[in-house]
């Protein structure tokens, strides 16, 4: 936390008065801390950290001349509707709110059967290409992405567990989605194959 507090305080340090000022006394704070030991020590150290936590959680409204964690931060705007868990027709919500199709029902109607399919195939193929955007983007703000685990950072952790689900298997690294893209586009092109020979044949009746 004290580490991210002297980050914090180097970037806030070329901004605006506030900025400045911000920067100036956070960087006060943490020099006081050499002048102290044992229990006072600690104890100053839990309130700086405070302090830093209550900076950083205001770190999108920073005068900082980029966001910090900008391109993380975009990613997460991103990942709406796509938990690799979600329940059946949850990525395009055709049925939020609504009562949606019984399996049953499903399962003898072919063009719900196709859609129900369609709805998977075309979540799992976008949850891979946001998984590729997040590890692009946590490359990006490869040093805040370091700070922001220490505190627990709720779109880093779960940008590093999407990163995980959609990359390649084999990958060494797990950062290659490359498979994992071309298996799922693969997916999408067979459902709208077997949509386009359906209406073609007449058999979505």
């Amino acid at each position: 936390m004290l580490e991210l507090g002297t980050r914090l305080a180097a970037e806030l340090q070329d901004t605006d008065t506030l900025g400045r000022w911000m920067a100036h006394y956070i960087a006060e704070r943490l020099d006081s801390l050499e002048k102290l030991t044992g229990e006072q020590r600690a104890d100053a150290e839990r309130e700086v950290a405070g302090l830093v936590l209550g900076i950083w959680e205001q770190r999108r409204d920073l005068p900082t001349a980029r966001p910090i964690l900008a391109a993380v931060d975009t990613v997460d705007r991103a990942l709406e509707r796509l938990d690799a868990h979600r329940e059946p027709w949850g990525y395009f919500g055709l049925f939020d709110g609504v009562a949606e199709p019984e399996a049953g029902e499903v399962e003898v109607n072919a063009a719900l059967n196709i859609a129900l399919s369609f709805d998977r195939a075309a979540g799992d193929l976008t949850r891979s290409l946001v998984g590729y955007a997040a590890s692009v983007a946590h490359e990006h703000d490869a040093e805040w992405v370091e700070h922001a685990k220490q505190i627990g950072e709720r779109a880093v952790f779960r940008q590093a567990v999407l990163q995980v689900d959609s990359s390649d298997d084999d990958a060494s690294d797990g950062v290659h989605y490359s498979s994992a893209m071309l298996a799922r586009t693969e997916r999408v092109r067979q459902l709208l194959d077997a949509l386009e020979a359906a209406v073609r044949d007449n058999r979505l009746d």
